[in-house]
């Protein structure tokens, strides 16, 4: 996959340690083939056998099944408890139930070789701020099932025994190739108002490119003064009308009007709001980085570089 490309350059090594993730999807598996990139062995779960097989065969990736419903193989349990890094992409139940520390709490717990423990959740915990800025430290307001059950999965893993402290990663809507504005307008044959959302111009969203969750997670502040919640998201909020109407000059499509979309905005469930990634952004500098892709310009212009969209996709 050309989305893990951008977030493994490397220029070094950081450690030959061994990372954990729980749910190697499309965002794990960002991390784990960075994460590979920069000296870390890396093992994790997927829900299936198909794709068992092909993280293992693509990616030489140690790989076990694990669907929240029973916990791993014994197999599984000694793979967590030698690693020195672990890492859940998995979403909780719809009650909160979060299923890694359900099962798996007490190995996290007595691993010994723990150094480093993380949890990737979503900004979705903010609820409706009117479109206004939201910090690390704005109180969390969820305002949907979804969203309420992602803060208690969160304080399940701040508050728990651990060795090391978690690590939470507040993620905006997560885009890269296979999953873009430009994907979704492909997928509707370039027809700009087909896509839900594409006319809303007045609520402001935030995004983060995968490569960059990756950069943040491989790569981000010294060990040193680790912080404990991070936003990840890019420096520009913006609404999915701005969005459709410059992926739509990416493939030279018609752009459709921009108009204020009620019926997607009251769908959509999650509040007006823009997320601050500035805490994010000093985690890099503090390594001499920067956002790979800043803004949704720059990171679906990558997109369509490297699907090598076209025109022609439309057509065939």
């Amino acid at each position: 996959m050309a989305v893990h490309t951008e977030a493994s350059r490397s220029n070094g090594s950081d450690a030959s340690g061994k990372l954990f993730i729980f749910g190697v999807g499309y965002t794990g598996l960002a991390i784990a083939v960075s994460a590979m990139n920069r000296g870390y062995t890396v093992s994790g779960t997927c829900t299936s056998d198909s794709k068992l097989q092909a993280l293992q065969n693509g990616y030489g990736i140690s790989t076990f099944l694990f669907d929240g419903t029973e916990p791993l193989s014994i197999e599984g349990v000694a793979a967590i408890t030698s690693c020195t890094h672990v890492l859940s992409t998995i979403p909780p139940g719809a009650d909160g139930t979060e299923p890694v520390l359900l099962h798996h709490a007490r190995h996290l717990q007595r691993s010994t070789r723990l150094q480093w423990l993380g949890y990737l959740s979503s900004t979705g915990v903010y609820g409706d701020a009117g479109g206004d800025w939201v910090t690390e430290h704005t109180p969390p307001s969820p305002t949907t099932l979804k969203a309420r059950a992602r803060l208690t999965a969160e304080r399940a893993w701040q508050d728990s025994d651990s060795r090391v402290p978690a690590r939470v990663f507040r993620l905006a809507g997560i885009y890269g190739p296979g999953r873009s504005a430009l994907d979704t307008l492909v997928a509707k044959d370039g027809d700009m108002a087909a896509c839900a959302g594409a006319r809303d111009a007045v609520t402001p969203v935030s995004r983060i490119h995968v490569a960059d969750i990756a950069q943040a997670r491989c790569r981000g502040a010294p060990a040193a003064a680790p912080p404990l919640l991070v936003n990840l998201a890019d420096a520009r909020p913006a609404s999915r009308h701005e969005v459709f109407a410059h992926a739509a000059r990416l493939l030279g499509c018609a752009a459709v009007p921009a108009a204020a979309d009620a019926a997607y905005v009251s769908a959509r469930g999650g509040g007006s709001k823009r997320v601050d990634g500035t805490l994010l952004r000093r985690m890099l500098q503090a390594r001499g980085l920067q956002l790979v892709y800043p803004d949704y310009e720059s990171g679906l212009a990558a997109v369509a570089e490297e699907r090598a969209f076209r025109i022609s996709n439309l057509q065939s």
